[in-house]
């Protein structure tokens, strides 16, 4: 049959449905004669037109099995495999984090998750105003206290910001102020509350998620190099965003509200993992002599030398965003959850864009293509760090800084991060 697909220089072309239709019309009158009615009504005339759809949607898995040779385009089993020359394997669900203050007596210890270190400790657990349990990532201790020549002086007096995952991976939601109860009772920890929204966990990484992902890990077989650090942060199991900056120059180096110290790099995650894990990835990746940044403290043993190394990285501050969509006409309540969520789903990463992620500047032009598709005549989309003012079309954040939008909207929950107003 003719009409079929071409191979060129430039990948491979297909025919339109009507050409496809044509060749099977002119077969059609070759072997019946041109006074063969082709008229769509009749049988030949649906057999043709079942002929020249089946021809094309032949076409299409043809089509598509191309496009899993692109890791632009690949997606599913076919993207794993490209994934497996980086060394690279789809990461499972992830958990939801949020970075909780916790209130109580100066001086008391709040465990971390279990590591490699202490595989038996119990970490500090709060739970959600929805029941959900989260437990705290890295420990600290109430009041951050610095010992200097002996005295001991408590830095945040009465409290300490710690990251908190959720018990269970997936999308468990944690909107500013809901994870706010002890689960667990220490001695000397009195309440806790997440001032801002966590980070939503994800399902499964999704094909732009991983995609994204092997663009980073293009320097994972290397070291010595901040590209090999951040492969190595990139592929650790439950990092849902990162963030690395280096200073090569021999003085002190302020960009974006970080401030590097000189030949020396800094890091910054948004994890629920281990302080171990990312100190191994540090100690296996830096190059020897270069310094680190950050207010946690992390280390790392060589098992072979026993020597103890000691690094700093940074957890980002969440900064809940805001995203007014100012329609000409009020939309029904369908529709108004429809532009709530293709919002959230924008900004996450949930429908293949790129996520926002720390440190990014938010412009609000990028939530107009996720609307398109919806019934609706958006007249402004406009982005904020407050719900009731200072709305612009764009928004920087510093480096440390991570934009939030809260959990995801759905019929019986409605974020307050969202806002819809009709133009006056």
């Amino acid at each position: 049959m003719g009409a079929n697909l071409e191979i060129t220089e430039t990948g491979i072309v297909s025919p339109t449905t009507n050409e496809i239709k044509e060749e099977v019309q002119s077969i059609f009158t070759n072997a019946f004669g041109t006074d063969l009615s082709l008229d769509d009504a009749t049988p030949q005339g649906v057999l043709i037109d079942n002929l020249a759809q089946l021809k094309q949607a032949s076409n299409s898995v043809m089509l598509n099995l191309a496009n899993q040779f692109s890791p632009n385009t690949a997606s599913g089993i076919f993207q794993d495999a490209l994934g497996t020359l980086y060394g690279m394997t789809r990461k499972p669900a992830t958990y939801s984090i949020v970075m909780c203050r916790c209130y109580g007596v100066d001086g008391t210890v709040l465990n971390g998750v279990p590591d490699s270190n202490y595989p038996t400790r119990v970490p500090a657990m709060a739970q959600s105003s929805n029941g959900d349990i989260f437990e705290c990532v890295v420990g600290g201790i109430i009041g951050t206290p610095v010992t200097t020549g002996g005295v001991t002086t408590y830095t945040t007096p009465g409290y300490v910001d710690l990251a908190f995952r959720s018990a269970q991976t997936g999308e468990i939601p944690c909107a500013a102020n809901t994870v706010n109860s002890i689960y667990q009772a220490i001695t000397g920890w009195d309440s806790v509350n997440n001032i801002a929204s966590g980070t939503v966990g994800e399902e499964q990484e999704s094909r732009a998620a991983f995609e994204n992902r092997r663009l980073a890990s293009l320097s994972l077989q290397a070291t010595g190099s901040v590209g090999a650090v951040q492969a190595g942060i990139a592929n650790l199991t439950n990092i849902t965003d990162y963030k690395l900056w280096e200073n090569v120059t021999d003085s002190s180096v302020t960009t974006k509200g970080v401030t590097l110290s000189p030949h020396s790099i800094w890091i910054c995650v948004n994890s629920a993992v281990s302080s171990n894990d990312i100190a191994k990835v540090i100690y296996e990746n830096k190059s020897a002599g270069c310094d680190t940044n950050g207010s946690v403290a992390c280390s790392y043993t060589d098992p072979m030398t026993g020597i103890t190394y000691s690094y700093y990285y940074d957890n980002p501050t969440d900064v809940d965003t805001y995203v007014k969509v100012i329609c000409q006409a009020a939309p029904s309540s369908g529709i108004s959850l429809q532009i709530k969520q293709a919002v959230w789903d924008n900004f996450n990463g949930a429908d293949d864009s790129k996520a926002i992620t720390i440190g990014d500047t938010v412009y609000a032009g990028r939530f107009f293509s996720a609307l398109a598709g919806l019934d609706v005549d958006i007249v402004q989309i406009q982005v904020s760090k407050s719900s009731d003012s200072g709305y612009a079309n764009y928004l920087d954040f510093d480096m440390d800084e991570l934009p939030v939008l809260g959990d995801r909207p759905t019929s019986d929950t409605s974020p307050s991060n969202i806002i819809i107003e009709v133009a006056s």
